[in-house]
């Protein structure tokens, strides 16, 4: 699929297959703009294709709540948990600044994550 079909068909909402190149992950993932998301593209995804469910954040939105990056969060707290400066995300080959994944939110009626 060209680059011009995959943002259309994002654009109507249709999940897209995205492979990360050979030197960076080398994984597909499933891609969809987050306000076309339903209980069962979410199944989907899960069935899937695993892995992590993520969503993006304006920069704004998440500094008025208050929302960090993970490895801000492991900086933070590796002098009570050592193990954590060594998980800190800060050496990944293609991600010259720091991996941009916030922290993980978790659905409190479903148990699952």
């Amino acid at each position: 699929m060209s680059l011009e079909k995959a943002i259309e068909a994002v654009r109507k909402g249709k999940l897209v297959l995205v492979f990360d190149f050979d030197d960076r992950e080398r994984e597909t993932d499933m891609t969809i703009a987050s306000e076309f998301i339903t209980p069962g593209i979410l199944r989907t995804m899960r069935k899937d294709a695993g892995g992590l469910v993520c969503t993006t954040t304006p920069s704004q939105n998440a500094n008025a709540l208050g929302l960090p990056f993970m490895s801000d969060v492991f900086a933070d707290d590796c002098m009570k948990y050592p193990l954590l400066k060594v998980m800190a995300p800060n050496d990944i080959p293609y991600d010259n600044t720091k991996s941009s994944f916030g922290i993980t939110i978790n659905h409190r009626d479903t148990y699952t994550g």
